[in-house]
This record gives C-alpha cells, structure tokens and sequence, in this order.
C-alpha cells in the first residue's frame, strides 16, 4: 500500500479470532536512512502495544513525518507474546511524502490454546 499526501496515516488492524487474550507489542529490528534520524522521529505508531481479547479488533496508526531529504526505512516488528513475530516493512521519503507496507494482512492463525489473529489495513 502507497500513501502520497503529507502526514498520512495508516490503520493496521489486529485482530484476534482465537479463543484466548493476545498480548502484543510493536517495535523495530532494523532501519537504513538516508540521514542520522532514528525511524521513531519519523514513524509514529500508535498504540506501541495492547491486550487483545478474543473476538475483538484494535487499530493501530502508522504516521510518517517527512524531513527534508529524508528516504527512511525500517521493519516494525509486531510480536504475539507466546507467538510469532510478524514482520511490517516500513519506508518513507521526503521529496514526495510516501510510504510502503509490504503487506496489508498478517494472518497468526491459530496459536497454542486456541489464540489467532489476523492484522489488516483499512
């Protein structure tokens, strides 16, 4: 998904459609950019973290803030506790504001004790 406007956000849905609580939490493993700004002072994801409940939905705002100059990636990493890590391949520039999702659904399937999640964007 390509977003062009001017600090545009981007709604990840997480939800769980399993049968237990699912604690998740979003963070990075990796960046390059083009400038020495962390990819926090450039994306901003919110909620970082939450609780789940069975049944439920929770919607996650991704937010670049171009600088001038600026090419940024990053990989936003959303990890299951007691489950997987799922992987949201983030890349933004300034010239033109756009970013990039590499995905729009990340499905978890079912996890131990009958938990899954599917995430994906509005």
């Amino acid at each position: 998904m390509y977003i062009t406007d001017d600090c545009q956000p981007v709604h990840l849905l997480l939800n769980d459609a399993g049968a237990t609580h699912i604690l998740w939490s979003i963070g990075s493993v990796s960046e390059a950019s083009s400038s020495t700004l962390r990819w926090s002072q450039v994306f901003d994801v919110l909620p970082l973290s939450g609780l789940l409940p069975p049944g439920e939905t929770q919607q996650v705002q991704l937010t670049f803030y171009g600088h001038s100059g600026l090419a940024v990636q990053a990989v936003a990493v959303c990890q299951v506790e007691g489950g997987p890590a799922y992987h949201v391949h983030l890349r933004g520039e300034a010239a033109q504001v756009t970013y990039h999702l590499d995905r729009t659904t990340v499905d978890c399937g079912k996890q131990v004790g009958g938990g899954g999640a599917l995430f994906t964007t509005l």
